[in-house]
């Protein structure tokens, strides 16, 4: 897919992304198979989020700090409310009702959902994994070469050459 190369962590991230974009993907065509409505999961972008994350693309690392950034909070946020506010959870499967469940152990998979955005929040936030997607330089252009000049000793360089500005003879 790509010839970059990352830490493992980013490219677990990239594959867990890329995972959940399947299965949106899965969950669209197995629903109207079980007799529900067909919908339109927006999960499957993230099979390109994925790709770009894998390809150093600054918008595919933008978004993807974003949502996990939303997915951590939104996790934290129902946590909080299974455990605070609810005696049961109502628990489903592809739709498919399967009874009510204690809420400890409905939290259990929003424990699990937030101990992974949070984790992936923090590889995306590290050092190493940030500077794969540096800003394109003022000028420059997404592949890295930069039309801005340089001063190199007492030479203008512009695209890797002198500078020749025609009024010299």
């Amino acid at each position: 897919m790509s010839n970059h190369t990352h830490p493992r962590a980013l490219s677990i991230v990239a594959w867990l992304t890329i995972a959940s974009g399947v299965g949106s993907v899965f969950d669209m065509l197995v629903a109207p198979l079980l007799g529900h409505s067909p919908t339109l999961a927006l999960g499957v972008l993230d099979i390109w989020l994925g790709r770009g994350l894998l390809a150093h693309r600054r918008w595919a690392y933008d978004w993807s700090r974003f949502l996990t950034a939303v997915g951590v909070v939104l996790c934290a946020v129902v946590l909080f409310v299974v455990l605070v506010f609810r005696d049961t959870v109502t628990a489903t499967v592809f739709g498919m009702w399967t009874g009510p469940v204690n809420h400890f152990l409905g939290a259990v998979p929003i424990i699990v959902a937030l101990v992974l955005t949070a984790w992936e929040y923090r590889v995306l936030g590290r050092a190493d994994v940030r500077s794969l997607f540096h800003p394109v330089p003022r000028g420059g252009t997404d592949d890295g070469s930069s039309a801005t000049p340089l001063l190199v000793g007492n030479q203008l360089v512009v695209d890797g050459s002198p500078y020749h500005s025609g009024a010299e003879s």
